[in-house]
């Protein structure tokens, strides 16, 4: 049986699918692979911090058995060195950030180590060294109740109308994105979402040139599978958003009804230094933020470190 021959229209519709999967789909492979961040663009002094800050935490280890003040300074400072490193080298890696955190929790600085961990988590959502370090902390700083992960399961968001609405379905997209890569990692999901693009695209390709007979059930299937592991990392994708969140870090925070002094206190008590927090708003040096539970308040914008 002679193979029946693909018209010209047909060859260039297969030429264009095999350029698509050129271009898009071999660096997405590439990148599935990597191991390690991205080289930085100020990699000496990148260096330079990172070791300094290995240094100090070192010494700090060993000054904290004789005296605690002297090993908490050389903690504080190994998070500082730790910090420049990540800023001018753009390093973004969960074990760093966790490693700040670890050295903030030891040096007493709470709010920053709160911050540490979740900027981590944000990363990698299944480090586990991060999430119980995250526990540790919130624990340390008496936020558990009001943090995201109790207000949730407590159901303490109760904002009416469209907005509520939409916010309650990010908020659950969110959750399942993250508990989802806690048990899948991103790479994995990747490496599967890769895999059924190259699957739809052969497909595509033989029944354009006509070379093989395919039922339709293949790249149904595919593509329902690259769906399923797709939906995680794009649900963290639009639900998470840089700078969006925010932990308190300085003490008596006053919260105002408005964005300046001369305002009331929005609440009876200040706002306890490693409150968890989303910025809504930012105007003249001041930020709208809205607490777990759903009240929302005015805080100026140095008393918070956002992520």
């Amino acid at each position: 049986m002679t193979m029946p021959h693909a018209n010209p229209l047909q060859r260039l519709l297969a030429i264009c699918l095999f350029a698509c999967f050129t271009f898009v789909a071999m660096p997405v492979f590439a990148d599935s692979g990597a191991q390690s961040p991205p080289a930085p663009s100020g990699d000496t002094a990148a260096k330079q911090f990172f070791d300094s800050g290995n240094e100090l935490f070192r010494t700090g280890l060993e000054k904290a058995k004789s005296d605690p003040e002297a090993g908490r300074s050389l903690f504080r400072h190994a998070a500082a060195a730790w910090r420049a490193a990540a800023s001018s080298g753009r390093i973004e890696n969960a074990g760093l950030e966790t490693n700040i955190a670890n050295a903030s929790l030891l040096a007493g600085d709470v709010p920053h180590a709160i911050a540490a961990y979740r900027r981590a988590l944000e990363i990698s959502p299944a480090d586990s060294a991060a999430r119980n370090g995250l526990a540790a902390a919130r624990r340390a700083a008496g936020t558990e109740a009001l943090s995201p992960a109790a207000a949730d399961s407590q159901g303490l968001k109760r904002e009416g109308g469209l907005a509520g609405s939409v916010r309650t379905i990010g908020s659950f997209l969110s959750r399942v994105a993250a508990r989802s890569q806690e048990f899948l990692p991103p790479r994995l999901l990747l490496i599967v979402v890769c895999a059924c693009y190259v699957g739809a695209f052969a497909f595509a390709f033989l029944r354009l040139v006509k070379f093989r007979r395919m039922s339709l059930w293949l790249p149904a299937s595919l593509l329902a599978l690259g769906a399923a592991a797709a939906a995680p990392m794009i649900a963290r994708e639009c639900t998470t958003e840089a700078g969006k969140n925010a932990v308190v870090v300085r003490a008596e925070v006053v919260a105002r009804t408005g964005p300046a002094d001369l305002y009331d206190a929005a609440f009876q008590e200040p706002l306890r230094p490693g409150l968890e927090v989303e910025v809504s708003e930012d105007r003249s040096g001041w930020t709208r933020v809205r607490l777990a539970d759903g009240r929302t308040a005015w805080v100026p914008k140095d008393a918070i470190d956002r992520f």
